[in-house]
């Protein structure tokens, strides 16, 4: 390839780069939210054409690509959180979208098992796989659980002390796990809009915890995504008086994003302190996870331990976090 040539595609790629900077401050559609979701690995390929563009002494161009970069990269990194303090109040939450009843059983309960898990939130539950959880145990470990059956929009959350009932979907009934056998991928809401189930339960110590599961920019209706991100933002803001909330489940959002970024200001977010940057999905065959949508959000706790959890058959990482307060 002549100089010339060279110079132009590098120009190009430094114009592009620059464009996709501007898009992440977007607060946009489905299109703009799946770039958005990946842009931590476009930084990290702009950061390459930055070294190309320096060793060409292309400076403005590399200055360019240098900012455009840091401007992708930069809202995806976290630090890790501060060891627990002894003998503090500790919540051990841990999250798996379970890809339709894919993800390994077995790896599952271990981890709950080791990690002394309270709150378990399970998006994508199939009536298969909730029974397959009963028969390893989970109702021992686990004995409160709240939810519904049904691939793709299933949910139920699991806690080790009794909890009661503050929001759920019609047809649910509090403190138990509904059997549907319906392969539907979404319910309908009250407004007649496709919507996964989320539950929302109340613990003893008054800790509200909502099991989220979003719609994802990669369905139709892709307005649905924008919606349902705005809709938890007015959640969020309805609890203003809820001293302890705990969030956790797949928000198909991240720091990627701005309407995420908004709505989770003053939570502590995690898990965090991955490196380069903490990733959950999409884990396919040897492709590890790029980007994180799988978060615990939690107001009046922090995250003093949190990781990802790679567990057979999903997806998505599971995520765990001890939240101290």
């Amino acid at each position: 390839m002549s100089s010339r040539r060279l110079d132009a595609w590098c120009t190009g790629l430094t114009v592009l780069g620059g464009t996709l900077a501007a898009l992440s401050l977007v607060d946009g559609g489905n299109l703009i939210a799946q770039i958005q979701a990946g842009a931590p690995v476009l930084a990290m390929l702009g950061l390459v054409l930055t070294g190309a563009l320096l060793l060409r002494r292309r400076w403005i161009r590399a200055g360019v690509a240098l900012v455009s970069s840091l401007v992708l990269l930069v809202p995806a990194i976290t630090l890790p959180g501060d060891p627990p303090a002894p003998g503090g109040d500790t919540l051990s939450v841990l999250a798996f979208n379970t890809y339709v009843g894919q993800g390994d059983p077995d790896a599952l309960m271990a981890e709950v098992r080791a990690r002394e898990v309270d709150v378990l939130v399970l998006p994508e539950m199939t009536a298969a796989y909730w029974q397959s959880l009963v028969d390893r145990g989970i109702r021992d470990l686990l004995p409160h659980a709240t939810g519904r059956t049904g691939g793709g929009r299933g949910m139920v959350v699991a806690t080790r002390e009794e909890s009661t009932c503050v929001a759920l979907p019609t047809g649910m009934t509090c403190g138990e796990v509904v059997i549907d056998e319906s392969s539907e991928p979404y319910v309908l809401n009250r407004a007649g809009d496709p919507t996964f189930d989320q539950v929302v339960v109340r613990l003893p110590d008054g800790t509200l915890v909502k099991g989220v599961h979003l719609w994802s920019p990669r369905l139709s209706p892709g307005v649905r995504w924008r919606e349902q991100q705005a809709e938890m933002a007015q959640w969020i803001a309805d609890q203003q008086g809820e001293e302890l909330l705990v969030l956790a489940g797949d928000f198909n959002a991240g720091r990627s994003h701005p309407a995420f970024r908004e709505y989770s200001a003053g939570f502590d977010d995690s898990p965090r302190g991955a490196f380069p940057w903490t990733r959950t999905w999409p884990k396919w065959g040897p492709i590890g996870p790029l980007t994180q949508i799988d978060h615990v959000l939690a107001r009046g706790r922090r995250a003093a331990e949190s990781t990802t959890l790679r567990i057979p058959g999903s997806d998505h990482d599971a995520v765990w976090s001890l939240l101290t307060r």
